[in-house]
C-alpha cells in the first residue's frame, strides 16, 4: 500500500485532517472531506473543539475478509482562527469576551 498525502492507515481504518473556520466550529455546519472514492460532506456539530475527531462510518478501506464492507474514516478537525480582524470584528470579540467574563487585552 502506497503512502497517501491525505490519509494515514490503521488496519481497515483511515485518518485524515480537515481545516474548518472558527464560525463553523462554533455554530455548526457542513464541510467537504476527501475520501478514498471522492469526497463527502461532513456535518460539524455546534461547539466542535480543535483536534476533535469525527468518525465517518464505512468510509475507510475495504475489509480484507469481506471487501463489500469498509472500515471507518476518522477526521481530525483543525480550527483555523480568523486573521486581519476589522475594528468591528475586534469589538465583537471583546463583547463576547465580556459576556463570557474574560478580561480583554486592555484589562489584562
Amino acid at each position: 500500500v502506497r503512502d497517501d498525502e491525505n490519509f494515514t492507515r490503521e488496519g481497515d481504518d483511515l485518518n485524515t485532517e480537515v481545516e474548518i473556520d472558527l464560525y463553523t466550529a462554533m455554530l455548526g455546519g457542513s464541510v467537504p472531506v476527501p475520501t478514498m472514492d471522492g469526497g463527502v460532506t461532513m456535518r460539524v456539530r455546534p461547539e466542535t473543539q480543535n483536534n476533535q475527531v469525527i468518525r465517518l462510518r464505512g468510509k475507510g478501506m475495504p475489509l480484507l475478509r469481506n471487501p463489500e464492507e469498509f472500515g471507518d474514516l476518522f477526521v481530525k478537525v483543525q480550527v483555523q482562527l480568523p486573521k486581519n480582524l476589522t475594528e468591528e470584528e475586534q469589538a465583537l470579540f471583546a463583547k463576547l469576551a465580556e459576556l463570557r467574563g474574560k478580561a480583554t487585552p486592555d484589562e489584562a
